[in-house]
């Protein structure tokens, strides 16, 4: 059995997933969250036998959001970038506890602010971009970064299907996404995933 555990992108990413799963994302948690409260929502270690794979996906609204609010009260990038990561990491780590097989998705690369309002007008206070797409680019390349070195030395599986979905300028294509931030079709992503999971 797969578990999904994330915000949003765990159910949009792997919408196609034809193995049998349970999708228990939560929209809108936060990568600062988790690392903070060592709570994963929904998570129950009970639930997972040894056969399971069990994966994470969050960050995609800390690097769209918090990551430039915090540089603005004055921190450096890397500083919040790292602290956010190492402290995923180790909830991770510690919700798990001697269970090692988990799957640490990548964040999304942001979609462009402009493409957003051409077809939702002007971002809502509710749904807020913060920080230059420039900005939110490197801010999740950062991110991924540091989240697949911390998952060599956790042993944990980091898994980055977004190459795909990304183009030159390190974004999310209009045309791939729902017109939102989440990718619209997710086949290429659940087929690397399978990829995946047939090399371990």
């Amino acid at each position: 059995m797969i578990y999904l555990y994330g915000d949003s992108h765990a159910q949009h990413s792997f919408a196609k997933l034809t193995q049998p799963h349970q999708n228990l994302s939560q929209p809108s948690v936060t990568m600062f969250r988790v690392g903070r409260d060592k709570v994963i929502p929904n998570f129950d270690p009970n639930s997972h036998d040894e056969q399971s794979v069990v994966c994470f996906a969050y960050g995609e609204v800390d690097c769209r959001c918090h990551v430039q609010r915090q540089v603005d009260l004055g921190r450096g990038e890397d500083e919040v970038i790292h602290e956010l990561v190492q402290a995923y990491v180790e909830a991770l780590r510690s919700c798990m506890g001697q269970r090692r097989l988990a799957v640490v998705v990548a964040v999304i690369p942001p979609t462009r602010r402009a493409a957003y309002e051409a077809v939702h007008g002007p971002i809502r206070h509710e749904f807020p971009f913060v920080g230059s797409d420039k900005d939110r680019v490197r801010y999740t390349e950062k991110m991924n970064r540091a989240m697949q070195t911390l998952c060599e030395d956790s042993e944990f599986l980091f898994f980055d299907p977004y190459t795909q979905y990304t183009d030159l300028s390190g974004h999310l294509p209009h045309e791939l996404s729902d017109g939102q931030v989440h990718v619209a079709d997710s086949l290429q992503a659940v087929h690397e995933f399978n990829q995946l999971l047939a090399g371990r």
